[in-house]
């Protein structure tokens, strides 16, 4: 079984800042959280000195409130643009 770990990131100032809980001592940082299990994934090798691909990583993002709700707003009017669209495309 591969071991798993990990990778809490949360904005700040721009930046995704990267803990690994499970290895105290071990952090990163990523500008994109697409970025981010690269980055953890590349830490936690360099610092157990194992290859990258030995282990899994779960990622989970931590944001502020009010981002959620800016993020949550944007989706549903993503949808509903998307929607709208498919109704003119019908017509």
């Amino acid at each position: 079984m591969r071991p798993t770990y990990t990778a809490e990131a949360e904005l700040a100032g721009g930046w995704w800042a990267i803990t690994i809980p499970e290895l105290h001592g071990v952090f990163s940082q990523a500008k994109r959280l697409a970025r981010v299990e690269y980055m953890a994934r590349d830490a936690i090798s360099l610092w157990l000195e194992i290859p990258p691909d030995s282990f899994d990583v779960v990622v989970k993002e931590f944001l502020e409130p009010s981002t959620q709700e800016s993020i949550r707003a944007a989706d549903v009017a993503r949808r509903a643009a998307a929607e709208s669209q498919r109704e003119a495309s019908a017509k």
